[in-house]
């Protein structure tokens, strides 16, 4: 943590591992009573403001006077960012940042299984980008690159903080609706990101123009979880 043993040994394992006096005891009788324990992954904060994580490993040593409680403290700081970079890159799309196809479906699964546990209406939007290709064909992959970014970004701003917007691919995006109070709700949200889109995009001088078409399916109304994604969705279509 950036401190010196003097003031480690001042704070005490209590100050340190941020426990009650209670709470250590009860710990420390149950590894007394157990052996070794598993190691304990803990978000530390140094002494200069940085956080990093760190691995402890416990083990009680029988003395002459009573019981020693053994700690072997170990910095695993840049085993867990590599672990974040690479869950990210498993569930999001590394050019918008929004969730990948494989985290959408995860979240369209809890999103209509919640629905129906209580009874509730869940909603999901397709979204497909009109012109976009040719876009990409006369203003090449750069421009086509930060018009997605673009997109990803007014759409996001359609949503509530508990909705998902994800991109499976190319220029197909998705809006999962995990609650909404009636069914219009889903149409009323399209209409807005239909709207937004339709707004030109400034990009390196370029003033683009583009549209979106939208499927939309509710649960209850187009079936059960198992069905919702198998029906043909309603569609809107942008100017």
């Amino acid at each position: 943590q950036g401190a010196t043993r003097a003031e480690l040994l001042a704070r005490g394992p209590s100050g340190i591992l941020t426990q009650s006096i209670e709470e250590l005891a009860q710990t420390y009788d149950a590894i007394i009573a157990g052996g070794a324990t598993e190691p304990l992954e803990m978000l530390r904060t140094r002494k200069d403001g940085a956080q990093v994580w760190v691995e402890l490993r416990r083990r009680a040593l029988q003395t002459a006077d009573g019981w020693m409680i053994i700690t072997v403290v170990r910095d695993i700081t840049e085993r867990k960012q590599m672990e974040e970079r690479l869950l990210r890159q498993a569930n999001f799309d590394s050019l918008t940042q929004l969730p990948n196809r494989l985290l959408c479906y995860d979240r369209l699964s809890q999103a209509l299984i919640q629905a129906k546990r209580k009874k509730a209406t869940a909603a999901l939007l397709f979204i497909d980008l009109d012109r976009f290709k040719q876009v990409n064909d006369t203003l090449g992959h750069a421009i086509g690159d930060q018009l997605l970014q673009e997109v990803s970004l007014r759409l996001t701003a359609c949503v509530r903080a508990g909705d998902t917007v994800g991109r499976l691919g190319g220029d197909e995006f998705v809006i999962i609706l995990p609650e909404l109070a009636q069914a219009m709700d889903a149409s009323r949200i399209a209409q807005k990101a239909i709207d937004a889109l339709a707004r030109h995009f400034e990009l390196d001088e370029h003033a683009v123009s583009i549209s979106a078409s939208i499927g939309t399916a509710t649960l209850p109304a187009h079936g059960a979880p198992g069905e919702a994604r198998c029906r043909k969705p309603r569609w809107a279509k942008g100017g």
